[in-house]
This record gives structure tokens, C-alpha cells and sequence, in this order.
């Protein structure tokens, strides 16, 4: 079903409305897209407001709501991106642009129990019905949608942020947050006072996210869900955690007001890196695909260096990493990569075979190696071959997929495959990548061919299929599409190694990230 179909047929807009400023109300309205089903809780004011809401979802028959509020205003895409960023979730949430009284941008984070407990996510949100009537819906306290998004995320479901969908939110002078504020410090509440918690969860660390892409998802979101810690993209300027350490994903320049003030405040500074940003041909290498990147990064690298040396310690995605890093900072661990099983959609059955590769502008020499394989794959009646990321404009059938918008997306997209091609050529930079597709790949129930390189030498041999040279990539290719017990047999290894070492929460990698935050 078309996305504007489904949000036409599966969601309800749920606006709670005091019964003033019916012009702003209006406005709101005017807002949502045509078609949409609307449903107004009136209310007498804060103290009704709860039981209004509760009351209006019990007439709710739709599987999501998103509920917004009566003076705010919705993009002409928003519902549409909320819809495409929930699917595989509980429910999606979306950046807020402040206007009105006070013009602001309010990120959209990344979902993280710890984070929620000492700062809201998000006020307006779409999300499953069932979800809203699990957690008992609203309840009469100060900061309602803080308390249920609370809730919700201690009950184990999971919302995805929307960076995509945005969301106008009206500030006003008498709007209901600024009072409810008001009215807490007249009362000489703090801000923890207000919040959802009965009893706080320590946080040991927080991971400052570079942006919400697939590194920092994997090296940081991963990551804190490990240690129980708490992530974020934007500057945490309260220190409203109160944690004991911040974790910098491969800081530069970019970072130093934020590097200083974790040394003001006492913190314990440690670095993560997933790549070689060390590298002497670093500019060079990089440059020689993106020139911009590989510019921004030589004039960056020193700083780089420097915060290494600065840092109480150094975490690494591979053992090679580590050796490099090592040579500025004697305090380097390794913590290798990790997947969540939750996070990954399940394989549903299909009729046609799906090969695939992921190419980016990082590895545009490393495209060669794998064309034949592809080619040869494509020749097959019922297989398919997909690209995602560059278009590398092959003169055989393929379908390319290009860059896609979120982790979320790619999982999707991958989560079809059957064989993933992972092709690698080592150099000072590429042979401290790790085996990241592989571990993805598996995942999504697909046998891997990679590079017979530094990245993946540590992956059991009956967990992939080793490729020296394109005439490997092609031999390893014809082999999988026409033993698929072979296929299997990779495959069900593969899930068992990870399973067993790689998971999020794996006790021995959580000894690992304690022992570099000190905890």
C-alpha cells in the first residue's frame, strides 16, 4: 500500500485542545494533509488533560496515532517520513523547528532509555495504538508526554527518530510548557524534580554520536545499550546525566569546545575510533575519492592526534586500530563491533534470489573486483542484483538502490539478500576497517564473499567464503547460487559465532568497555 494510503488509513491525528485560540487550532488543521483522520481531545485546561487524552484513545480504531499539539504545525511531508521511519518500530519522532515567541531547532535524538530518564526525547510522536493502551496511557503529572515516553521506552518498546520529518512547534510566552515551568520553580522544583523517574538509573557514560549514521549507530548507540549508558548527537550543556564519562566518537577540531568541557568537568575523555584517522596518507588516500573529505581530515588530523594523546583512554573497533593507536597513547582497547537481533527486520519469503553489494566513495578502485561476480549473477532467470550507495553504471541488469536514508532503511534493504559481496583492498586506512558486513550480512540471513584482507581475517573460515581476486569474486558467487546448502551452511555458522561473541551486552566485551570508562 502507498505510504499516503496507509497514514490515511492507519493513523489518527490526536490534538488535545483547551477550547482557546481556536484561529491557532485552525491553523493546525490546515496543516495536515487531506484526508487525514482527526480526533480532538477538549479539555478544561493541564488539570484535565490527561483524562481528556485517555478518554479520546479509547474511541481510537486506527493502529498508530500522533498526537501533536493544538498551535503546532506539520510539514507537507512529515506524517509521510513518521510512517516510513516506524516501520520494523513501535512508532517514529520527528526534529522540532521552534517559532513564535522563540525560534530554536530541537534534534531529533537517538531513542535510549537512559537518555529519556533525564531528558524527553521528543513531546509529539506517532506511535501503535496498542502501545499508548500497554503503558496505561497518560497520567496527571507535570510533564505528560515526558512521562509516557518514559513508559514506554521502560517497557521495551522502541521509537525511531525521524531527522527527515519536521515538526513546527509554536513557542508562546503562555504556552503550556513555559508555565508548567514557571509554576515548578515558584514551587523551587528543580528540573529532576519533573522527572518521569521514581528511581534514577545510574548512567556510567555518555556517547557523544558524531551524527546519526551507520558508524555512530553501531560504535555508539550499540554500544551504550552494552554499558547501560546513555547516547546522544547534541551537546548535553546541563549535564543533566551527571555521568562520570563522556565518550567522543573520533574527535578533531570540530569537537574542541566539548573536548574542554569534559576536562573542566572532571570527566573521564575517551576516544573511539572505527578507521585509521592516524594515517600519514590519510589526506592522500581519502582525497583520491572524495577530495573535500580528504582535505577536511588533513587539516583536522593534528588535532586529532592530540585529543589521543590528551585522552584517558582509546577504544578500538580492531585489534590493527589498536596497534596504531597505541603508538600516542599506551591506554587502547579493543571492542569490536556488535549487532542488536531487535533491530533487524525478519527475512520474508521471496521468488527471486537477491545478490548485493554496498559501494561507497570511500572504495571506488575496490568496485572492480566485484563487476564479473555480478555480471555472472545477473545472468541466472531468477536472481537479482542490487547496489546500494554509488551508481557504478555496469553494462548488466542491476537495480540500484543509491545512498539509503537511515539504518533503518538499509536493514531493509539488505534484510532481502541472499549472497553480499564485500570487496576491500588494504591499505594504511582500509586495514583497520572491520568486519562490520559481515556481521550484517549475517544478520540478514545472506552469505558473505569478502576480500581476502585485514578486515575480515579474524571470521571463523566456514563463517564466509575468501576472495583473492575478481576471478575469486566470480568462482565464490557461481558457487553460492548453485549449492544453496553451501549458502546455508555459512549462514547458520555465521549466526552461531555471533550470536555467541558478538551480541549487544556480551559479557565480555561489556568488561571491556568498563574497564576503558573506568568503571
Amino acid at each position: 500500500m502507498p505510504r499516503k494510503a496507509a497514514v490515511r488509513r492507519h493513523v489518527t491525528v490526536l490534538i488535545p485542545w483547551h477550547g482557546e485560540n481556536e484561529d491557532l487550532l485552525r491553523e493546525t488543521l490546515r496543516s495536515l494533509p487531506s484526508g487525514v483522520r482527526v480526533c480532538i481531545a477538549k479539555n478544561a485546561g493541564k488539570h484535565e488533560m490527561a483524562s481528556a487524552l485517555n478518554a479520546a484513545l479509547e474511541t481510537i480504531t486506527t493502529k498508530y496515532v500522533f498526537v501533536m499539539g493544538s498551535d503546532d504545525v506539520l510539514d507537507k511531508d512529515t506524517l509521510w517520513k513518521l510512517w516510513e521511519a516506524a516501520l520494523d518500530y513501535d512508532g517514529a519522532y520527528p526534529w522540532m523547528l521552534g517559532f513564535g515567541a522563540q525560534r530554536f531547532r530541537f534534534q531529533a535524538e537517538p531513542w535510549c532509555p537512559r537518555r529519556i530518564q533525564d531528558r524527553n526525547v521528543c513531546g509529539v510522536f506517532l506511535v501503535k495504538t496498542k502501545v499508548l493502551r500497554a503503558v496505561g496511557g497518560w497520567r496527571d503529572v507535570a510533564i505528560e508526554d515526558w512521562d509516557l515516553m518514559y513508559r514506554v521506552a521502560k517497557a521495551g518498546y522502541r521509537l525511531n527518530p525521524a531527522p527527515l520529518a519536521r515538526y513546527g512547534y509554536r513557542q508562546r510566552l503562555d504556552g503550556l510548557h513555559r508555565t508548567t515551568v514557571r509554576e515548578a520553580q515558584k514551587l523551587e522544583m528543580s528540573w529532576a524534580d519533573l522527572a518521569p523517574y521514581d528511581e534514577r538509573e545510574h548512567v556510567p557514560a555518555v556517547f557523544y554520536e558524531w551524527r546519526m549514521d551507520g558508524t555512530g549507530y553501531v560504535r555508539c548507540e550499540l554500544a551504550s545499550r552494552t554499558v547501560g549508558a546513555a547516547v546522544r548527537v547534541s551537546f548535553d550543556e546541563s549535564d543533566s546525566h551527571q555521568a562520570p564519562a563522556w565518550v567522543y566518537q573520533y574527535p578533531n577540531s570540530d569537537a574542541q569546545e566539548l573536548w574542554d568541557m569534559g576536562a573542566r568537568l572532571g570527566k573521564r575523555r575517551v576516544i573511539d575510533v572505527d578507521d585509521n584517522y592516524l594515517a600519514p596518507d590519510l589526506q592522500e588516500i581519502v582525497g583520491a575519492y572524495h577530495k573535500k573529505n580528504g582535505e577536511m581530515w588533513g587539516e583536522r588530523q593534528e588535532s586529532h592526534r592530540r585529543m589521543c594523546e590528551e585522552a584517558d583512554y582509546i577504544i578500538c573497533a580492531t585489534p590493527r586500530l589498536a596497534e596504531w593507536y597505541s603508538e600516542v597513547n599506551p591506554n587502547v582497547i579493543v571492542c569490536e563491533n556488535t549487532v542488536d537481533p531487535v533491530d533487524w527486520p525478519k527475512r520474508s519469503a521471496k521468488k527471486r534470489r537477491i545478490v548485493g553489494v554496498v559501494l561507497s566513495v570511500n572504495h571506488l578502485d575496490h568496485f572492480h573486483l566485484v563487476a564479473d561476480a555480478l555480471r555472472a549473477a545477473s545472468g541466472f532467470k531468477d536472481v537479482d542484483v542490487e547496489v546500494i550507495g554509488l551508481d557504478p553504471d555496469w553494462d548488466f541488469p542491476y537495480t540500484h538502490i543509491g545512498f539509503t536514508p537511515g539504518v533503518h532503511s538499509y536493514r531493509r534493504v539488505v534484510s532481502r539478500w541472499d549472497i553480499g559481496l564485500a570487496p576491500v583492498i588494504d591499505n594504511n586506512v582500509t586495514s583497520g576497517k572491520s568486519d562490520l558486513k559481515w556481521l550484517e550480512f549475517t544478520m540478514s540471513g545472506a552469505a558473505l564473499v569478502a576480500s581476502s584482507v585485514e578486515a575480515y581475517k579474524r571470521v571463523p573460515d566456514d563463517c564466509l567464503l575468501r576472495a583473492e581476486d575478481r576471478v575469486d569474486f566470480t568462482e565464490h558467487t557461481l558457487r553460492l547460487l548453485r549449492d544453496e546448502s553451501l549458502r546455508r551452511r555459512i549462514v547458520r555458522s555465521s549466526s552461531k559465532h555471533v550470536n555467541e561473541y558478538r551480541l549487544v551486552g556480551n559479557e565480555g566485551l561489556r568488561s571491556r568497555y568498563n574497564l576503558a570508562l573506568g568503571c
